[in-house]
């Protein structure tokens, strides 16, 4: 297999990924699978992960991903009847106006030129009662900056609701979160000197997480270790669920 990660630094490819990786970005997607139905539009699917373990809640989902390569991939791995890839861009979506009950793009919207563009032309695909879900990092979660040079844009929460809020009549907010113990938040509030994310550390770092702190290491995630609610400022990554499209 070709190192995926050179050409998509940021692109998650599940077999070659650890699984805790893959549950952090799958969780969204669980989220998401409980509150939707008919049509779907999965934009920025990357290689059709996601948009397969969304297959079986609805109707039919269209994975859109703007790189022939991934698509090309995703369409060998999940051959279903109800999921489907096309080539396309975020920014002008290849259909109709009114044609899907719900649309969701995860980790994707801080990659567009034009955000606004995007959520325009998820207004104009949407159903009058569609929902859209979206989510994206929170900048103090993650590198960003000239350490992330592939986000072309950094949300704060408020400028990321207020974005939503120009285009759509109800917009909620949510953040997922890693589910830890007492014991595991106090280790690292302690950890004054960012101990945990020292390359040297880590293999010592995981043990002390597995067997002292009863937390499963990052990689060793699995779905149930994180956790979706009502956003507060500490979340990793902000979900927002926006409906009433058109209606701002």
């Amino acid at each position: 297999m070709s190192d995926l990660s050179e050409v998509w630094p940021e692109r998650i490819d599940p077999l070659d990924t650890a699984p805790g990786v893959v549950a952090y970005h799958l969780k969204k997607y669980e989220f998401a699978k409980e509150r939707i139905a008919g049509t779907v539009l999965d934009i920025a699917c990357g290689l059709g992960y996601g948009s397969e373990f969304l297959g079986s809640a609805c109707e039919r989902i269209v994975g859109v991903e703007i790189a022939a390569e991934a698509i090309a991939i995703a369409r060998e791995r999940y051959r279903h009847d109800t999921v489907w890839f096309v080539q396309g861009n975020a920014e002008r979506l290849p259909f109709p106006d009114g044609c899907a009950d719900a649309v969701t793009c995860f980790e994707g919207i801080e990659h567009f030129m034009q955000p606004e563009a995007h959520i325009s032309e998820v207004v104009r695909v949407l159903k009058p009662e569609g929902t859209y879900f979206v989510s994206t990092p929170h900048p103090n979660a993650h590198a960003h900056g000239e350490d992330n040079p592939y986000h072309l844009h950094e949300f704060e929460p408020e400028q990321f609701a207020a974005m939503l809020e120009a285009q759509f009549g109800r917009v909620e907010m949510y953040g997922q979160f890693r589910v830890q113990t007492n014991a595991h938040r106090t280790a690292q509030r302690l950890d004054m000197l960012g101990l945990r994310r020292m390359r040297w550390f880590r293999p010592l770092a995981k043990t002390i997480s597995r067997r002292a702190l009863n937390t499963a290491p990052n990689d060793e995630a699995s779905l149930n270790d994180f956790e979706i609610r009502r956003f507060a400022g500490e979340a990793t990554e902000y979900v927002a669920v926006c409906s009433e499209p058109g209606r701002s």
